[in-house]
């Protein structure tokens, strides 16, 4: 049974489906994530979009996918302003199990000198 997502993001730990998360992203940051429940077998798919609903041929990037993660059991992943190179999005997470389901997203703003950085570089 699913109760929820945590997400750790810059030493802070967001429930959630407890929480409204939103986060500000400077730089590649590492960030992690666990389902909290009892099942040893969930099903969770990572997406970050820039605009909602996603364009038609959307490429997953580094960070999104789908896996197979024991409750409890952190997962890592890095994310960068690229991801984000609109200024602001969202990432999506859903799990499930044999029992239940969840949904949750967390906010995401590009700080604007990341954006920058990043428009110079390319």
């Amino acid at each position: 049974m699913i109760e929820d997502i945590a997400f750790s993001f810059e030493s802070r730990t967001y429930r959630i489906g407890q929480d409204t998360p939103s986060i500000v992203l400077r730089k590649p940051t590492p960030a992690m994530m666990q389902v909290v429940g009892t099942s040893q077998r969930n099903t969770v798919a990572i997406e970050c979009f820039l605009r909602n609903p996603p364009p038609p041929q959307l490429k997953p990037c580094g960070a999104c996918g789908t896996l197979e993660l024991p409750s409890r059991v952190w997962h890592s992943m890095v994310l960068t302003p690229e991801m984000f190179s609109g200024g602001t999005g969202s990432l999506n997470f859903d799990a499930s199990d044999e029992e239940s389901s969840f949904h949750g997203s967390i906010d995401v703003t590009v700080e604007a000198e990341a954006e920058a950085a990043y428009a110079v570089s390319v």
